[in-house]
């Protein structure tokens, strides 16, 4: 589901980890968490696919807050 582009990640760094380049480019960004995030995100713009997937996903991973209902 990443690969067809309905499920994405969404990451958060160890924030005193974090580097940046003047330009913005980040350097370094040190894992603190990673979950599964519904593409997109905004509800209104989730078809009936997306939204199937993301049930059935709930399904499998029912602790899972990124696919709570």
């Amino acid at each position: 589901m990443i690969d067809a582009g309905i499920v994405g990640t969404s990451s958060e760094a160890v924030s005193s980890g974090v580097r940046k380049k003047s330009t913005g480019e980040i350097i370094s960004w040190p894992l603190m968490r990673d979950s599964l995030t519904v593409t997109p995100m905004e509800p209104r713009m989730i078809g009936e696919n997306v939204l199937a997937a993301a049930k059935a996903l709930a399904e499998i991973f029912p602790a899972s807050k990124s696919l709570a209902q």
